[in-house]
């Protein structure tokens, strides 16, 4: 298995139970709608603004992702994604997942400033697991598009052939001293 740049989210519990409401209500809602730009350009610029990735990794998605639709493009997704997932785990929870896992996985993680993907980063990262490598690769959360992407298809060949990771995996220590110099910037 490899994940790149997200594992299952983790919050406390008060706070998982609110996102799952709020994910279940956000399923029956009728009539959302999703903003249209006058053109793909555009829509590309808002993305890139909005999330902080290059211009060309949001270019890319909005090739991808868009629809003509009446005075120009829209999003093909469901509107309702945009509210919390359904699947947000305690950290006990996520604990147990990460013992319980049975394949070899290579976790590649950049945005170490998210807090979700910090939350789970730290329990991910103080759970025993011999089959999980986790290799830290500087990048945006969309690593996979932009300028690392060559590095991180690297990493996925060497890994699917069973080639060890261990030399560049991110230890416990690491990780903290990253956190750390992300928090004081």
């Amino acid at each position: 298995m490899v994940c790149i740049d997200g594992f299952c989210s983790t919050d406390v519990v008060s706070v998982t139970l609110e996102h799952l409401a709020s994910s279940v209500s956000a399923s029956f809602k009728k009539g959302a709608r999703l903003k249209v730009f006058p053109t793909l350009a555009a829509m590309s610029t808002r993305l890139s603004a909005a999330t902080g990735q290059s211009a060309s990794s949001a270019e890319a998605i909005v090739a991808r992702g868009h629809r003509v639709v009446d005075g120009g493009f829209t999003w093909c997704t469901d509107p309702r994604i945009k509210g919390s997932g359904p699947l947000e785990l305690t950290r006990d929870q996520l604990q147990q997942l990460i013992q319980q896992i049975t394949a070899p996985t290579l976790m590649i993680v950049a945005d170490l400033a998210n807090d979700w993907l910090q939350r789970s980063l730290d329990v991910v990262m103080t759970t025993e697991q011999p089959l999980l490598t986790v290799v830290h690769v500087p990048g945006h959360h969309h690593l996979h598009m932009q300028d690392e992407c060559a590095a991180v298809a690297n990493l996925i060949e060497r890994f699917a052939a069973g080639e060890s990771l261990m030399n560049q995996s991110l230890s416990a220590d690491g990780y903290r001293q990253l956190t750390d110099a992300v928090h004081k910037t």
